[in-house]
């Protein structure tokens, strides 16, 4: 028996046991619990972006009238560009989210008897 016959042999012994050790519901379970994972990560990330961006554009505020106004927005950008990046950050939030919802709905693991 030639050394390639035999490996071939012995990755088919090994795999013909592990074919059917995950089912669907252990699949869809695990992907259920990654996709809470990661929405919820995602979730508290774009949180601290929009508060981020929301406390730049209130020290702008405060600073209008006054001759520093110009060195702040040099390092924080100007208030516009703020408010269009937070309206993106906000929709981009809430496409996410929904699918996310979406596809916690698609992979969701059986009920637990």
């Amino acid at each position: 028996m030639t050394a390639s016959l035999r490996r071939a042999l012995a990755t088919l012994a090994l795999t013909l046991p592990l074919g059917g050790c995950l089912g669907q519901a252990d699949l869809d379970r695990g992907l259920d619990d990654n996709l809470r994972f990661t929405g919820r990560v995602m979730g508290f990330s774009l949180d601290a972006a929009v508060e981020s961006l929301e406390t730049r554009l209130a020290l702008l505020r405060a600073f209008e009238g006054d001759p520093r106004l110009p060195l702040l927005e040099q390092h924080l950008g100007s208030a516009a560009d703020l408010q269009a990046k937070l309206e993106r950050v906000q929709a981009e939030k809430r496409s996410l989210i929904e699918e996310n919802q979406r596809l916690r709905q698609r992979y969701k693991p059986p009920e637990a008897p």
